[in-house]
């Protein structure tokens, strides 16, 4: 049994390792542009995003993202 099938809700997986990408780190996401599909990198892991957007370009749309905390108080 992999780790897929101990995914929780509501979290965000890395498609090439299947690990969590915590919510303080930085990932890519590739969204194709007809369906709206998206799937999550770590940006260690995004070596295959950066392939899939060379290969198909106007399909896929690559986004580097993070989101700092936001401080308490």
């Amino acid at each position: 049994m992999g780790r897929r099938a101990k995914r929780k809700p509501g979290k965000i997986y890395c498609v090439t390792c299947e690990g969590v990408i915590a919510d303080h780190e930085p990932d890519v996401m590739l969204s194709r542009v007809d369906t709206g599909e998206r799937v999550f990198y770590h940006t260690r892991c995004a070596g295959g995003a950066m392939v899939m957007t060379m290969l198909e370009p106007g399909v896929w749309v690559l986004t580097m993202r993070h989101v700092e905390e936001e401080e308490a108080g």
